[in-house]
């Protein structure tokens, strides 16, 4: 609380307030027993229970106590009275540094002379091992009698014992802080490591330059953009502001403002020792002579142009040298009681002040809008996840229900934008992340082909549909700023499935450009100021690109390690225009478990130990189970094999590339799969007993995934997407080695099952807009027709071995629900019973066979997630292009 004129602290009687930081408030007071003008500083009233803050007041008293130099304020007292703490001060009367700039900068005579006298305060801290750590205008008062350095609140001694104090992250939250003042803090107080003497250098040369040019060294719009300006750029020079200062002093504020600390001046009585050479040179360098000094001879003269002329060079080599910037590492935490919501992508404005994120609350989960500039959390109305950015920054789209809506920062009421979904349905929230907004219009990819809209939804036209002689779908757009040109993703993208390697394409809106980047493990993005990212594994990849002429400039290397892969291809991270990335930490392998279940849920032992698993397939005896597991941090599965008697397993296959979707022969003696190694999903078979080697049975130049294998052992199912449909069901005659489609649609068909007597195949279908069950004659039959046999949507449907039962799982999100549902053949057609739950349990987000039965239909293998501690947390990296640089330096 302020404390009223009259107010007695001991002997101390309070005047009138002088100011307030966030270390105290200032009083002007009058010491009744000297009878002497005093300043006196308080705890603020709402910080007076705090303990750390008490802490920090109290080692403020014992640093200023220990300090006695002309250029310090002298502390006279330390008290306490009626529960409040103080210091008694010197009164000073002037104006701080701060105020004074406030009408221009200062004379170079003047603020060299205040620059040597601070220095020298400086010096005299460093020597007893005190940082002062907030060195700015503020804290500077000009007096009558020189400057004088204050508030020490930050201050520490500089010693080993201390670094166990230091940060390693700094949380950026609501009410988040950050030890210090951005403009004048040095790159590695932002970094969060500890601070020394020459932290207080770089911030004497950011106050230093601000006196002579009335400018400050850094400046931004935002905290994020001024961290950015403090850890890679460079301020003009002085001289170029300032005309009148010597051009020495370019080199001695440039050495202060080093971005590594060995850089700079290791002392402040080096410093010091400069800046009197530099005064005492005075017109010798071009400056004005300062008052008191006599001009050299002319002898000296000629030698100091000569000097001057050299040192402008070396200001000028110097100023050509490109900076090292740093990376600068944040961490954005989800509002309190919330945590990020599954399969959802944070998404950063391209002028990098602004983050939308998606976060859950008692199972809602909801859109966020984060500020870096104002550091406030904004929850945004109703239910929504994923959303893209405008290229100007001003707006977004975000999809709520079956509709996108436009949010204008400026304000406004949200606008309907009717862009459709693809396949004249589907998840509109998932649509969002294949949409980018450029100066042109809004490129959606919807069905594989990319289309381009107006702003408001309307006015859409194909802008590219992939040719007849090119696999998959294109998605993930992003533009090329400056360019009519997007880089996007050419792939088949099965929920759950990690990608296969496709193609990175260019796209120039007018058609003029049109071609393959490179082939990439997941979906690929563009990010300024000339890379494409992508991910290998859970390590984000970084490839050269020149946005200009729209080649690829070099290898990929590795750029962040431990970030989170997404289901559908694409990791989640998103990266601005100037340098700011946003991702969520994580691993590429999901670790899982594999549990036996009986029919009514009840969990009956765990097989082998916790592992990354895709795709198991039990042997028609029940006896052997086959299963992708892929390792750790790796980008690929390998096959392996379960002995479910021995309790005993063997990898079956070795190949660095993705080994999945294994499936047992009739006989269970060999196992087909699909397999990456090629470039493109292929089909491949080998013994099941890890004999001999695989063997090639199709190169279609498609993805292909193997589906089934029929009982009579003459065919393989498998699905593959060609150019104008989604996934589409095929067969492979073993005999002919010849693949015919089954069913071709602009829909999608997979996750097909041969029925036991091999009559029918049940598979999965969109043409309802919502994946359903559906039952078809197999190939040859002479029986017509189609069957539904799921009732609220469905995935994943397996037979019993009498074929008189179909089981399938719900729908995403949730947890999984096993249906079953009873099947009949009656005159030639199916007849399904009403689908009924079995039991419900956590499974993978995704992919096909999350789960398997025995052919009896009583037990139920499922990979089900090793619970994890809910994510809170999202990674900011500021610079991130400077983490290429440090890794090519250390190679």
């Amino acid at each position: 609380m302020s404390l009223a004129p009259g107010t007695r602290l001991g002997p101390y009687e309070i005047e009138a307030p002088l100011g307030a930081g966030g270390m105290g408030e200032v009083y002007r007071a009058r010491d009744t027993r000297l009878d002497r003008t005093v300043a006196i500083k308080v705890l603020p009233s709402h910080l007076t229970g705090d303990q750390a803050f008490r802490e920090r007041f109290e080692r403020e008293a014992r640093v200023i106590s220990s300090l006695n130099h002309p250029n310090i304020c002298v502390l006279h007292d330390v008290g306490e009275a009626g529960g409040i703490g103080f210091l008694v001060m010197e009164y000073l009367e002037g104006d701080s540094l701060a105020a004074r700039l406030e009408r221009g900068p200062m004379p170079v005579a003047d603020a060299l002379r205040c620059a040597i006298e601070i220095a020298g305060a400086l010096d005299a801290a460093h020597r007893r091992g005190i940082v002062h750590r907030d060195l700015k205008p503020g804290n500077i008062m000009l007096t009558k009698t020189g400057a004088k350095l204050l508030d020490f609140g930050l201050a520490k001694r500089h010693a080993l014992a201390a670094a166990a104090e230091h940060t390693v992250t700094m949380a950026i939250t609501a009410q988040g802080s950050i030890a210090g003042t951005f403009q004048y803090m040095s790159p590695e107080q932002l970094e969060g490591r500890e601070a020394d003497a020459r932290s207080d250098i770089f911030a004497f040369g950011a106050t230093v330059y601000e006196a002579l040019t009335g400018r400050r060294a850094f400046q931004g719009a935002s905290h994020a953009s001024l961290i950015t300006a403090i850890m890679s750029s460079e301020p003009a020079p002085v001289s170029s502001l300032q005309p009148l200062a010597p051009s020495m002093l370019d080199r001695l504020v440039r050495r202060c403002l080093a971005k590594d600390p060995d850089d700079r001046w290791q002392t402040a009585c080096d410093l010091r020792q400069e800046l009197v050479w530099i005064q005492e040179s005075g017109s010798q360098t071009g400056a004005p002579a300062v008052a008191g000094r006599k001009p050299r001879s002319g002898v000296a003269w000629a030698g100091a142009g000569v000097l001057a002329a050299l040192v402008l060079l070396a200001g000028y080599l110097l100023r050509r040298e490109e900076p090292v910037p740093r990376p600068l590492r944040l961490v954005l935490n989800t509002p309190e009681g919330t945590t990020l919501a599954a399969a959802v992508r944070p998404a950063i404005s391209p002028d990098g002040e602004k983050i939308l994120f998606a976060a859950t609350s008692a199972n809602q989960p909801r859109l966020y809008l984060y500020n870096l500039t104002t550091g406030e959390t904004q929850a945004l109305a109703g239910e929504a996840l994923n959303a893209f950015w405008s290229f100007d920054s001003r707006s977004f789209l975000m999809a709520r229900g079956n509709a996108f809506v436009r949010m204008n920062l400026g304000g406004g009421s949200p606008q309907p934008v009717p862009i459709p979904s693809y396949g004249g349905g589907g998840n509109l929230s998932s649509l969002a992340a294949y949409c980018s907004w450029g100066p042109a219009g809004i490129v959606a990819s919807l069905g594989g082909a990319l289309h381009l809209f107006q702003a408001d939804g309307t006015a859409g036209r194909a802008l590219r549909t992939p040719p007849a002689n090119e696999a998959g779908g294109l998605s993930y757009p992003t533009l090329i700023p400056g360019k009519r040109r997007w880089v996007m993703y050419n792939s088949n993208l099965a929920i759950g499935a990690i990608a296969s390697p496709a193609s990175v394409h260019l796209l120039a809106a007018d058609g003029t450009v049109d071609r393959t980047l490179f082939t990439a493990d997941s979906a690929a993005t563009y990010a300024a100021p000339g890379y494409v990212l992508y991910l290998r594994g859970a390590t984000l990849m970084a490839r050269p690109f020149d946005p200009a002429s729209g080649e690829m400039r070099g290898e990929a290397q590795p750029l962040l390690e431990g970030v989170m892969p997404a289901s559908t291809g694409l990791g989640y991270f998103s990266a601005s225009a100037n340098g700011v990335l946003v991702y969520r930490p994580g691993n590429a392998a999901s670790e899982a478990r594999l549990i036996w279940f009986d029919r009514s849920g009840k969990q009956l032992s765990t097989l082998g130990p916790p592992g990354s698993f895709t795709n198991p397939a039990l042997s028609h005896d029940g006896k052997r189970l086959a299963v992708g597991i892929q390792d750790p941090g790796a980008p690929s599965r390998d096959i392996w094999v379960f002995d479910l008697e021995r309790g005993a397993s063997s990898k079956l296959t070795f190949d660095p590339k993705d080994d999945l979707n294994p499936v047992w022969s009739p006989d269970d003696s060999r196992i087909a799969f699909s397999s990456d190694r090629k470039g493109k999903r292929n089909l491949y078979v080998k013994s099941s007993a890890g004999t001999g080697d695989e063997e090639l049975l199709l190169e279609s130049g498609f993805n292909t995934n193997v589906e089934d294998w029929s009982p009579d052992g003459r065919t393989l199912l498998f699905n593959q997407a060609v150019p104008g449909s989604n996934n589409d069901l095929w067969m492979f005659s073993l005999e002919k080695r010849l693949p015919q489609p089954i069913l071709q649609t602009r829909f999608n068909e997979d996750e097909a099952r041969f029925s036991p007597n091999g009559k029918w195949i049940a598979y999965r279908s969109t043409e309802s807009s919502r994946s359903e069950i559906y039952v078809v004659p197999s190939p040859g039959s002479s029986v017509l027709g189609k069957w539904v046999v799921s009732n609220a949507g469905g995935l994943e449907p397996q037979w019993r071995s009498d074929g008189k039962e179909i089981f399938y799982s719900s729908l995403f999100p949730g947890p999984a629900k096993i249906m079953a549902v009873d099947i009949e053949e009656k005159n030639g057609a199916i007849v399904a019973g009403v689908p009924h739950v079995l039991f419900e349990t956590q499974t993978s987000l995704g992919g096909r066979n999350r789960w398997v039965v025995t052919p009896d239909g009583k037990r139920f293998l499922v990979i089900v997630p090793v619970a994890q501690k809910p994510a809170t947390t999202l990674n900011v990296v500021v610079n991130w292009p400077s983490l290429l640089r440090k890794s090519n330096e250390r190679q």
